[in-house]
């Protein structure tokens, strides 16, 4: 049996009517509890094993922010599989099991165009600054052009609103922006909003008007011919993530309504829709690359050419599979520019499963640089090389089908590993296992693909498992839970870690314990 109360952790004061969610790792039906009033809680008749604890409101309310037991700071609920923080031994009874409840806090002002007029139906996001969870709440703005974004933690944000643009308006011509609290052009220029204890009201965002520019230029076919009615679309690389979209005539493009920025093209001719009346046309796709900076950006050219199919093989190094049972490992791809993840034909990149008899084919392939990579590999086993003709491309941006017929693919995967232990302690000396554990590369290349990461797990003893990984050099770092998934949202901090981490030379077959402090990510500048 365990028990426990919940509380505030500003006041102090009991919690009634929280719900407290008690589930067993590999289990898929968590135990539910309500607190009564003194805010006390209590599960009985569990087996001895590894579990996860947590308390927060029910979906109805958003007082309070979710908690996981022994954790530093509010998060969100778990996912699946749940995160072990608490390991019951057979007939164990512990009490005492309390948890500290933040009260959600809330950003709220006005959207107000140049004259000072409140703007309704904008799309208000904000965002965290501190090394946290960068996508924090959305708010849509009212008749009177008022917002509300709630439910956020202690922290530093940003908020921002999102204008849509136009791409027939007429370019070099003053255009209403999205803009930053509280009138920045990007999000790098944005004022910071602080929130300790109180809600921050009359943030408000006075939409900056900006001048505009174009992007123009010609899209041709596979066969060298201008292309008419091809989907054209300019996305932004900047904070702004600003997008804009058109059709060809006669293989010409223009448009309009852009800020000064870096922004990749997209186009794309697609095949016609059933009941279309036009003939029928094999999909192409071309990308291209282009500096909207101090005026029109003219002259391009995209050219098109037909997604390839490329097959390949997975290979065992070390032995071979660890049983005959369908292995469920799936090859995926991924452009190098991942605002084109979703914007890509189909809707997301290319991905094949593994057959059998460990063959896969990717349908589709677009001629963009790709990264391609493995998973749901077996337990114990990495990706160790991706062999392109006689090249390794693992973490290499590779564009495919530059010749006749793109080459075979051989990734080659190895049990040859290391699997480190590691002992995590914060700033008490404690030893902890509720916190996000990465370890990246050494080389600094790598970084920016966010590729080669490995997490870790709780193991027994207040211990937690490193890998599995390859042998080599790598920067491990302790973070707080809520702080992991910033990496992967904003690659860019990547380079914050790396400053903050344990650099270690592991090898093969090293299970030694390494000593690591928990940190956070300093705060972003």
């Amino acid at each position: 049996m365990i028990s426990g109360r919940v509380t505030e952790r500003s006041s102090g004061r009991s919690l009634p009517r929280i719900v407290v969610t008690l589930t067993r790792i590999g289990s898929s039906m968590p135990q539910v509890s309500v607190t009564d009033d003194d805010g006390r809680y209590e599960f009985t008749e569990l087996e001895p094993g590894e579990y996860a604890l947590s308390a927060g409101p029910d979906q109805h309310r958003s007082t309070y922010l979710h908690q996981r037991y022994g954790a530093d700071a509010p998060g969100l609920p778990d996912v699946e599989p749940p995160r072990p923080n608490l390991v019951l031994a057979a007939g164990e009874r512990r009490s005492g099991l309390d948890i500290a409840l933040w009260r959600a806090l809330a950003i709220e002002g006005r959207v107000l165009d140049p004259r000072e007029n409140g703007m309704a139906s904008k799309t208000v996001l904000v965002k965290r600054i501190d090394g946290r969870v960068r996508f924090a709440a959305s708010a849509t703005t009212d008749d009177r052009g008022m917002y509300r974004a709630f439910g956020l933690a202690p922290g530093r944000y940003r908020a921002c609103t999102e204008i849509e643009q136009d791409s027939d308006a007429a370019s070099d011509s003053m255009r209403l922006g999205s803009t930053c609290y509280p009138a920045a052009a990007n999000e790098g220029g944005g004022g910071e909003i602080v929130l300790t204890s109180q809600d921050a009201t009359g943030i408000d965002i006075r939409v900056q008007q900006f001048r505009s520019y174009s992007i123009s230029g010609f899209v041709v076919g596979s066969t060298g011919s201008p292309v008419d009615d091809a989907f054209v679309g300019a996305y932004s690389l900047d904070d702004s993530g600003q997008s804009v979209s058109g059709t060809t005539r006669r293989g010409e493009f223009v448009l309009n309504g852009l800020a000064p920025g870096r922004y990749v093209l997209q186009a794309s001719l697609a095949e016609p829709n059933p009941g279309d009346r036009r003939p029928y046309r094999d999909l192409e796709v071309g990308y291209a690359s282009v500096d909207v900076i101090g005026g029109d950006a003219a002259g391009l050219t995209v050219s098109l050419s037909k997604p390839v199919d490329v097959s390949g093989r997975v290979r065992f190094d070390g032995g071979g599979p660890p049983s005959s049972r369908r292995l469920g490992m799936v090859v995926q791809t991924a452009p190098a520019v991942e605002r084109l993840a979703f914007s890509m034909p189909g809707g997301r990149p290319p991905f094949s499963p593994v057959n059998d008899d460990l063959s896969f084919e990717l349908k589709g392939v677009s001629r963009l640089p790709m990264i391609v990579r493995v998973i749901g590999l077996p337990d114990g086993w990495v990706l160790k090389s991706v062999l392109y003709g006689r090249r390794d491309i693992m973490y290499v941006p590779t564009e495919f089908g530059s010749g006749p017929s793109p080459e075979p693919l051989e990734l080659i995967v190895t049990n040859r590993v290391a699997e480190p232990m590691l002992r995590v302690v914060n700033e008490e000396g404690r030893a902890i296992t509720s916190c996000q554990v990465i370890a990246i590369p050494a080389d600094p290349a790598r970084w920016r693909l966010a590729l080669g990461f490995a997490a870790a797990t709780p193991a027994p003893g207040g211990l937690m498992r490193l890998g599995p990984m390859l042998p080599g050099e790598y920067i491990v770092a302790a973070i707080p839970l809520d702080e992991g998934a910033v990496l992967f949202n904003d690659p860019t901090r990547v380079d914050a870690l790396a400053a903050i981490g344990r650099r270690v030379t592991l090898a093969e077959g090293d299970h030694r314990t390494l000593d690591v402090r928990l940190v956070s990510l300093p705060s972003k500048q």
